[in-house]
């Protein structure tokens, strides 16, 4: 996510835990497409993710992304 730089938007919330938003937007001759990202940041460790227009990515940061309909064990408390 550094490499990515600042986020559009970042909301902190009343459990403390930070929402990042990266979006992007690009054309092509006859399309507009948004890709859009968030990040849930739980003391420094992301606990969940979503992304949405931005195709499939294989690989994020060296690790495999998986859609936002995956769960990420041990997050049930979230």
């Amino acid at each position: 996510m550094k490499s990515w730089g600042v986020p559009n938007s970042s909301v902190k919330l009343s459990n403390g835990d930070t929402i990042l938003q990266y979006s992007r937007t690009s054309y092509d001759e006859y399309h507009t497409y948004h890709c859009e990202k968030k990040f849930i940041i739980r003391k420094g460790i992301i606990k969940k993710f979503s992304y949405s227009g931005c195709g499939s990515p294989k690989v994020v940061l060296g690790r495999p992304f998986y859609p936002a309909a995956t769960p990420v064990p041990g997050t049930d408390d979230l």
